[in-house]
């Protein structure tokens, strides 16, 4: 299987329309994350007229290769998920079930688990869900399967008998840290983040983290966009 930037849209609808689940290796041997190092602008001395036109050209075409690259990455993000799922990173999320789904926007990452014989439900808040659909990611809630209108902190005290999932909560907004000082003792959080100074949850959050969980798994590889660099962590509450 190719996995590329180009066709990523495709390789995630058919994760959940068709179950074809690529491997973390797989994924490691396409393009996706390759970044995009060379400058925009490297400035040449003693160049002539002619090299400098065929240099802004170039640059011109690189420039809009790394646009079109980023539009695909994002599009993809907003139809489906900010994280991308593998093969391995599905078997140890299922292994935790049963689960409720906190922020779980589209729904995308509860239908793969569901199809994969995973007892979990998922949750997100848009305020008055009758009238609009998306949430604060531009994200249209519930476009794979239902997602119950329930905040965060509502969701874990209403099921305070399943473990927790959030993948790649907001890190403008500190509901995740305010939401988990309702779970028990022992009850699991999975987390898809990028660590602190990350994109991802707020230094609030790992503050609290630090003093209220333990680690039990951590920096377990998922795929990765350009420039992302996300992985599992699972916390249990002290």
């Amino acid at each position: 299987m190719i996995i590329s930037k180009e066709n990523i849209i495709e390789i995630m609808d058919s994760m959940v329309s068709e179950n074809k689940i690529p491997t973390l290796e797989e994924f490691k041997k396409s393009n996706l994350n390759a970044k995009y190092d060379k400058p925009f602008y490297n400035y040449v001395t003693n160049e002539t007229k002619e090299e400098k036109i065929k240099r802004l050209k170039e640059e011109e075409k690189e420039k809009l290769y790394f646009s079109k690259c980023q539009d695909i990455t994002y599009n993809s993000a907003l139809k489906f998920s900010f994280a991308i799922p593998c093969k391995e990173i599905v078997d140890v999320i299922k292994s935790y079930s049963p689960l409720v789904e906190v922020g779980a926007g589209t729904g995308y990452w509860a239908k793969i688990l569901q199809n994969n014989n995973t007892d979990i439900i998922a949750t997100d808040y848009v305020e008055n869900r009758a009238f609009l659909d998306t949430n604060n990611y531009f994200q249209t809630v519930g476009s794979f399967t239902d997602v119950k209108n329930m905040n965060a902190k509502n969701a874990i005290l209403e099921y305070k008998d399943r473990n927790i999932l959030a993948i790649f909560p907001c890190r403008r907004t500190n509901w995740l840290r305010r939401s988990v000082e309702h779970m028990n003792k022992n009850q699991k959080l999975l987390l898809i983040h990028e660590g602190r100074g990350g994109d991802v949850a707020t230094e609030d959050f790992y503050d609290y983290a630090d003093q209220h969980f333990n680690i039990i798994l951590d920096n377990q590889e998922i795929p990765r966009r350009p420039n992302e660099s996300p992985f599992l962590t699972i916390f249990e509450k002290k």
